[in-house]
């Protein structure tokens, strides 16, 4: 009996990878990112959000702050190369997995899951792996503390970079500054096991409420801002 479970459980494993690259093809338009080690923000759900609220109409480029291993980078190249050619996914990560030192609520420090996921593998060269086919990719290597953008207009932006409050503001400001009417900003970790980023997050909502006209959350993760 034990054998036959193990068969049959190796069986439902092989029909799931072989279903799952048919269905999100069947949803996107393009097959999903290599897997490993996994896309941590759930993709998937912010794709939905940008389908639904079609927040690839507005004018300028793609902003995201915090790329990791390039899933979501690849799946947000992906998506607007399908339905917003000509816009740019401009990247920007500092590629020190040990840089974020912040804590979540059990008191393991955003460096250790990093280097955990790792597993002792070099950030870069599994992001340049996994986004070596998307053309519209623009990759800045630097501290996103302060920095300018080598464009005018975004209409989106995703952030999920250092987790610290301060770097919370500093991301929200820099592409807030940017970000044309209509289009929108994105957090990741709101409302989880990092409150510093929550409260910053809500902070930053009732600082600018009369700027912004639609917030909402997606998934179990994502916050996000609207700007009429």
């Amino acid at each position: 009996m034990r054998f036959m479970r193990s068969a049959m459980d190796g069986i439902r494993s092989g029909i799931r990878k072989i279903a799952y690259p048919v269905r999100y093809w069947s949803v996107y338009g393009f097959r999903p990112s290599p897997v490993f080690p996994g896309d941590l923000s759930g993709y998937r759900d912010v794709l939905s959000a940008i389908s639904r609220e079609k927040m690839y109409l507005p004018a300028g480029d793609v902003v995201e702050i915090g790329a990791f291993t390039g899933q979501g980078t690849y799946q947000l190249a992906k998506y607007f190369e399908k339905n917003a050619p000509g816009k740019k996914v401009i990247a920007v990560d500092i590629f020190m997995p040990s840089a974020d030192t912040t804590a979540n609520v059990n008191g393991r420090r955003m460096a250790d899951i990093y280097a955990g996921k790792l597993a002792g593998r070099e950030q870069r060269a599994i992001f340049d792996r996994v986004i070596r086919d998307c053309a519209n990719v623009s990759v800045i290597e630097k501290d996103s503390l302060g920095m300018d953008f080598p464009v005018d207009e975004i209409c989106f932006a995703y952030i999920d970079g250092n987790h610290s409050p301060r770097y919370v503001r500093n991301d929200f400001l820099i592409t807030w500054r940017i970000l044309v009417p209509g289009g929108w900003l994105a957090f990741d970790d709101y409302g989880r096991d990092l409150p510093g980023v929550t409260l910053e997050i809500n902070r930053l909502i009732g600082e600018h409420a009369g700027q912004i006209t639609k917030v909402m959350t997606v998934g179990t993760k994502t916050g996000n801002g609207y700007r009429g």
